[in-house]
């Protein structure tokens, strides 16, 4: 399997470099700027925009490290989603992007996204989530291309290490029996990984937390 990570400079893509790496997998890493050897696998140097199919030569998949935790640089109609998907539309090429908390579903009802949940105060990323909401609202639409949305928990720790064991869910927001919603980068990687062993799953969203 071949897969392309799109801001694999980042803390996050490098991690996923990493952990898809460990697991078998090529990688080939997108970066915007020349950056220190990332992985073992080929650097593209490229502005996103600039990124053309060919670019995804062989790949099985690309993922989107870019698009939702940097939703306030880029707006919701700028995202590097929308050239990735313009690119691979109607091929067998999937799309994993890292998602957002803010548009899982609260419940099984699905009629509350957890951006609007009673309770809930996001203060300084309120503008972030709504953003990534009315992002997620167009992307529903998207029926010709294989998207996936890997959406972390409430908490999303970047610096503890992780058990080392997680659970994938659907888009309902992942809380344990004692009312945590939290994982660690660590996790979030490995269930990332895992997520490309399966294939990812066609056209929706997917919540993961830690075990």
């Amino acid at each position: 399997m071949k897969i392309a990570v799109l801001g694999a400079d980042t803390e996050l893509g490098r991690r996923i470099v990493n952990a898809a790496e460990g697991a078998g997998i090529q990688v080939a890493s997108v970066v915007e700027h020349f950056a220190s050897s990332i992985g073992s696998g080929p650097l593209i140097i490229k502005e996103v925009h600039e990124l053309n199919i060919n670019d995804f030569s062989k790949c099985h998949a690309v993922i989107d490290t870019l698009s939702f935790p940097r939703i306030e640089a880029y707006g919701a109609d700028k995202l590097p989603f929308w050239h990735v998907c313009n690119l691979i539309r109607n091929s067998s090429i999937k799309l994993i992007a890292v998602g957002s908390s803010a548009f899982l579903y609260t419940d099984k009802k699905r009629d509350t996204f957890v951006r609007d949940m009673d309770g809930i105060h996001f203060d300084n990323n309120e503008k972030r989530h709504n953003l990534a909401v009315e992002a997620f609202l167009k992307i529903k639409e998207i029926h010709d291309v294989e998207w996936t949305l890997l959406c972390p928990p409430l908490v999303f720790d970047l610096k503890a290490y992780g058990t080392g064991k997680f659970e994938l869910g659907d888009d309902i927001l992942p809380i344990s029996v004692s009312g945590s919603s939290y994982i660690s980068l660590c996790d979030f990687c490995k269930a990332l990984v895992e997520l490309l062993k399966v294939g990812g799953y066609s056209c929706r969203c997917v919540g993961v937390r830690s075990l």
